[in-house]
């Protein structure tokens, strides 16, 4: 069995996704999440809890969907407009919420890259 480095990249990626979406924002063991996302206009900290539980299912669903190795461009877009739109949201209504803003960008700037690389289609 050979693994590429596609796959690798996919498992990473579904891996960053399962872990930000289920463990962070579906069982709330990140509760910073829910300050970021409370600090968006018509949210609130009444919905944040709800509103990030929502964006955590859609995070997972991104997981499976990266694992099944199907529909990779436009996965791949769809991944990268989702983590500009949080990135930006963030920035614009939660910046003193986010610890450290550089590592941040940096780590999704590279988290981006991967997204790209699994979405590679294997060339023989």
């Amino acid at each position: 069995m050979i693994v590429t480095v596609r796959a690798v990249a996919a498992v990473v990626v579904a891996a960053v996704w399962l872990h930000q979406g289920l463990w962070c924002k579906v069982l709330a063991r990140a509760p910073a999440h829910d300050a970021i996302v409370a600090a968006v206009p018509g949210v609130g900290p009444a919905r944040a809890r709800r509103a990030t539980a929502a964006i955590g299912v859609a995070e997972t669903v991104l997981a499976a969907a990266v694992l099944s190795g199907r529909a990779g461009r436009r996965l791949a877009i769809a991944q990268t407009a989702l983590l500009i739109t949080m990135n930006a949201g963030g920035l614009l209504f939660a910046r003193g919420r986010i610890a450290h803003v550089p590592r941040m960008l940096g780590r999704n700037a590279a988290f981006i890259a991967t997204i790209w690389l699994a979405a590679r289609r294997n060339r023989r």
